[in-house]
Parts: structure tokens; sequence; C-alpha cells
């Protein structure tokens, strides 16, 4: 969990927002890679983007991306896989499902 993912039959869940340095502060900026999943964020303006690759693609999955309000609030644009996808936030979350399980994204704030 040290990029707030939790994996399911369904994908892989993120928590970009709550990733914390310590108690007071937030991250500006990171960069996480692992073979399977990546996860980074820019501060100005405002980024997150990474990719889903499990080992096994054959089946369709899902990214959900759990946002702070604030966040979610700031967000304007979805990318995935290279193409504009209409954005939308509920409960705070941001699904992505693809047939192929091979998911790089980008939210970004303008």
């Amino acid at each position: 969990a040290m990029i707030g993912a939790e994996f399911d039959a369904r994908g892989v869940m993120l928590r970009p927002s709550g990733l914390r340095p310590n108690v007071s502060g937030t991250f500006e900026s990171y960069n996480v890679s692992t073979p399977i999943l990546g996860l980074a964020k820019m501060a100005n303006p405002l980024v997150y983007s990474g990719w889903y690759v499990p080992l096994v693609q054959d089946n369709s999955c899902s990214v959900r991306i759990e946002l702070s309000a604030t966040d979610a609030a700031g967000f304007k644009t979805l990318k995935v896989n290279g193409h504009q996808q209409p954005l939308s936030v509920q409960d705070g979350v941001v699904t992505i499902r693809a047939a192929v399980c091979d998911i790089r994204w980008e939210l970004r704030s303008e």
C-alpha cells in the first residue's frame, strides 16, 4: 500500500491524494514505478498520471482513482491510452475501464 494501491478482482484502486511524507505535509510531486503499476504527481499544474499493466492482461479491468474533494474539483481533463475521455467523478472516484487490461492514464487540472 506504499502508493495507496488496493488490488481486487476488477483491477486496482489508487488513492494519490492521501500520500503524505509526514503528518503535516503532502508531496508536491513524486514518481513511483513498478513493473505492473506506476503513479506520478506534478504540482503546477496539478497532474496525476500512471499505468496499470498486470502480468495477465486477458480480461477487462478497471483503474479507480479516489481523489480528495479539492483534487477532484480541480481536474478538467482525462486521457486514457493517449485519447481524451469524458471526465466523470462519482463520489470522489474516477473509474477507467478497459476491455484489455493495459491502461495508461492522465488527469490534468488544465
